[in-house]
C-alpha cells in the first residue's frame, strides 16, 4: 500500500455516493445480518473495534493489534495511525421483510467479496450487520401548514377547508397531547415538514446497515459509502 493510499485510508469521512449496479446473477445466496456477518468473518480477519467514530493507535499499540500484513501497509514514518469507521447502509422498500433481508445481505456478500479478493484483509467492526423494518408513508398534497396549525386557522370564523376525501369524512388528529385538529380521513401529520398532509400510500422500507473499516483498502469501497450525517439511505437497484 502506497502512502497516498494510506492516506486516503485514514482521511475523515466521504464526501460523495455513487450508487453500485444491482447484480443480476446470483452465485451465493446469503438470507440474514447475522448470515452476512459469519460469511464476512470468513473473508477478513476480523475484531471488534473501539466504541467511537475513529481508532487511534501508537505504532507500538498497532502492532500488537493489527494483523502483520495490515501493519505492515503503514509507512514507517507514522507515529500515531487513525483508523475511521465508515457507515454502509442500503434499503429495499415495499415487499416481505424475509426478502428485502436475502436480496440486501446478498448484495453486501458480493460487494465485500470483490474487495476481499481472497487476500485475508483486516477487518475492524464499529457495528455488525443489523437489519431492520419500518413503515413510512407518501405524501400527497398538503391539507394544513405548520404555520396554519400554529394559527389555529380551523378555529377562524371563515375557516372553509378544501376537503379532497370522497364524502367528506372528518377525523380527530391529537397534535402535542392537548390540541386536536379536525382532519377528513385520509390526511395524517408529516414530522418531516410540520405540516398535516394527504396519505397517498405507505409501505414497508427495509435497510441493513453496519460500521466497519478495512485499513489496507478503504478507498476501494468509498462508493459503498454512505456519507455521515445522510438522512436518506439509497435503494437497492435504484
Amino acid at each position: 500500500m502506497n502512502r497516498r493510499s494510506f492516506l486516503q485510508a485514514v482521511a475523515l469521512g466521504v464526501g460523495y455516493i455513487t450508487l453500485p449496479a444491482l447484480a443480476t446473477t446470483r452465485s451465493t445466496r446469503i438470507y440474514t445480518a447475522q448470515g452476512l456477518k459469519t460469511a464476512m468473518e470468513n473473508m477478513f480477519i476480523c475484531k471488534e473495534g473501539e466504541p467511537k467514530a475513529f481508532m487511534e493507535l501508537t505504532r507500538k499499540a498497532a502492532q500488537s493489534y493489527l494483523t502483520p500484513q495490515c501493519f505492515a501497509s503503514i509507512p514507517k514514518e507514522y507515529e500515531i495511525i487513525r483508523f475511521t469507521y465508515e457507515t454502509f447502509a442500503y434499503a429495499v422498500e415495499g415487499g416481505s421483510a424475509i426478502d428485502a433481508e436475502a436480496q440486501l445481505a446478498t448484495f453486501f456478500y458480493e460487494e465485500f467479496q470483490k474487495i476481499a479478493d481472497n487476500k485475508r484483509y483486516m477487518l475492524i467492526w464499529r457495528r455488525e450487520p443489523h437489519f431492520e423494518s419500518e413503515p413510512i408513508i407518501h405524501f400527497g398534497d398538503t391539507f394544513l401548514t405548520k404555520e396554519e396549525i400554529e394559527d389555529r386557522v380551523w378555529k377562524n370564523k371563515n375557516y372553509q377547508p378544501k376537503v379532497k376525501v370522497l364524502g367528506g369524512d372528518w377525523a380527530t388528529y391529537i397534535y402535542d397531547s392537548n390540541l386536536e385538529i379536525p382532519i377528513p380521513v385520509g390526511v395524517d401529520y408529516d414530522f418531516n415538514t410540520g405540516a398535516m398532509k394527504y396519505v397517498e400510500r405507505q409501505t414497508m422500507l427495509h435497510k441493513m446497515r453496519m460500521r466497519l473499516v478495512i485499513p489496507e483498502v478503504q478507498e476501494q469501497f468509498a462508493t459503498l459509502v454512505k456519507p455521515e450525517g445522510q438522512i436518506y439511505t439509497p435503494r437497492l437497484g435504484a
